[in-house]
């Protein structure tokens, strides 16, 4: 298991938030499965994670650590329509 260090996750329109402590070899997926089950995002949705400082969308098969993510980082949920979806 990788060191430690504390994260800031939040949805895009910052209507929820936590403040994380994770270790490095978290897989980006399973803090989104972990959101998505906590926060009960609509399922209608796929959702990225975005990190703020990398300035970039972070692959939910790679872990925090692989990807670059920092202690203090600002992680953002951001939802994408699944067009296939009867609403």
């Amino acid at each position: 298991m990788s060191d430690g260090f504390d994260i800031t996750l939040q949805t895009a329109n910052r209507d929820r938030k936590a403040e994380l402590g994770v270790d490095g070899d978290v897989r980006v997926g399973e803090l989104l499965d972990m959101a998505k089950s906590q926060w009960s995002l609509p399922g209608d949705y796929e959702y990225i994670i975005r990190c703020e400082r990398l300035g970039r969308q972070l692959r939910s098969d790679e872990t925090l650590g692989a990807a670059g993510v920092l202690s203090g980082d600002r992680l953002e949920i951001f939802p994408m329509a699944d067009y296939g979806s009867q609403r």
